[in-house]
């Protein structure tokens, strides 16, 4: 079965009915949040799903098994954790935690969480001291990009300024990783998801160097099919270019 975010989501945040096998990824996403943890999910192409956790001082985690959270127990391999320095940068990880082969599963999911928790631990809290006294932005996890306060003498990702002004308009994008070190800028829709990027199909690039927004509507994730929202190609500042992809967005959803 093919997934829209908000489906996956529920899969993995909602008890299943008496008698009803849980999803894997059930169970490790109740024991990571009863644990505290900020958690997230990314879809990374190829139907493949991994829930996230934003590292304090910067990076992410990423938790998978094979590739994907939303298989039954009983056809899982283990889990795999894997933290990345830079989410934008796939290529560069550090190992957290590899299951061992045979493990049963209740058991990986505990260890798998224990080690995660650890591994937090082990790590300076807070943020990471730049330059300017502030938190750098190669140090920031995406979401912190988006939404927390700049540091003095800090530029701003050109998302930043789409996310923001989403909020405005009441609303709340999730930012998700799209495969080759691009992200794109998430909307729950009826049937469906909406994804914003630039033209290059990306939302971390330096506000300085924007183009245009494209906003899209996706049925299915894991098809390249998709219904065109908006495209600025023909809009005059960045500013304009936001508030009239916003716009764009706000009627397709009033009439959708």
């Amino acid at each position: 079965m093919n997934h829209t975010h908000a489906s996956m989501n529920a899969l993995l945040t909602t008890p299943t009915e008496p008698g009803q096998e849980p999803v894997a990824g059930y169970l490790l996403w109740k024991t990571l949040a009863d644990h505290g943890l900020n958690l997230g999910l990314v879809y990374s192409g190829g139907g493949c799903w991994a829930i996230t956790i934003p590292v304090p001082g910067g990076g992410q985690i990423a938790i998978a098994d094979d590739g994907t959270v939303g298989h039954l127990a009983k056809e899982g391999q283990g889990w795999v954790a894997l933290y990345y320095p830079t989410p934008t940068d796939r290529g560069i990880w550090h190992e957290v935690y590899t299951s061992t082969e045979g493990i049963d599963y209740e058991v990986d999911t505990i260890a798998c969480v224990a080690a995660i928790t650890t591994w937090l631990a082990a790590r300076p809290g807070g943020t990471r001291q730049g330059e300017n006294g502030g938190r750098s932005q190669a140090h920031r996890t995406l979401e912190s990009a988006l939404a927390d306060e700049l540091a003095p003498g800090e530029d701003p990702i050109a998302g930043r300024h789409l996310y923001q002004a989403l909020l405005k308009a009441n609303l709340k994008a999730e930012p998700m990783y799209t495969g080759g070190g691009c992200f794109a800028l998430q909307l729950d829709a009826p049937g469906g998801d909406i994804l914003l990027t630039d033209d290059g199909a990306q939302i971390v690039h330096p506000a300085s160097e924007h183009t245009y927004w494209k906003a899209s509507f996706y049925p299915d994730l894991e098809e390249s099919e998709s219904e065109p929202i908006y495209d600025g190609a023909d809009s005059n500042s960045h500013a304009d270019d936001t508030a009239a992809c916003v716009q764009a967005v706000v009627t397709w959803l009033a009439t959708h």
